[in-house]
């Protein structure tokens, strides 16, 4: 509800990468993957089950994948890298996108998945300046570049299961 405040407070957390994935990423990522299978299982049991379970795996791997290319891109903006921080700034700004995930119960509100993430992008945003003390002048750059990661990610997630925008065909 607070987001400013609440990296501030994730700033002061020593929580270490594998607790992170582990505690936090690991079961909210099951959220979205639960719900697309409730969602879709009319489109066949198999079906289903498989891309419930890419689902999950490539949520996984998004959240990975943005760690790294924050922590890669910091030293390009005068940030201070850091692979714990740039882990914690992709898990945390994947919440909105893992919870509205719950939306696959119900296909035709699978477009709310997509803006959830696209809400998860002003998130990072503005957690950015906070855990990887971008200076100012540069922290703009790098969130729209980090921003656009994760909007490839949440798009790429979507289209290659089943549709973002469009509930998933047999």
């Amino acid at each position: 509800m607070h987001p400013r405040q609440t990296w501030e407070e994730i700033r002061d957390d020593e929580a270490a990468t594998t607790e992170v994935f582990i505690e936090y990423v690991l079961p909210m990522a099951a959220i979205p993957a639960l719900a697309h299978l409730l969602g879709f299982w009319y489109h066949g049991f198999f079906d289903t089950v498989f891309k419930a379970i890419l689902w999950y795996a490539l949520a996984v791997t998004g959240v990975w994948f943005l760690g790294k290319a924050i922590y890669y891109l910091a030293s390009n903006f005068d940030a201070v890298p850091s692979e714990t921080r740039s882990f914690q700034l992709a898990a945390y700004s994947f919440t909105p996108f893992f919870l509205a995930g719950s939306f696959y119960i119900l296909p035709f509100l699978s477009i709310f998945v997509f803006f959830s993430g696209m809400y998860g992008v002003y998130i990072l945003s503005l957690g950015l300046p906070v855990l990887m003390e971008a200076p100012d002048e540069k922290s703009t750059s790098y969130s729209l570049v980090a921003g656009a990661a994760m909007l490839v990610i949440v798009v790429a997630i979507g289209h290659l299961t089943g549709g973002v925008f469009w509930p998933s065909r047999p």
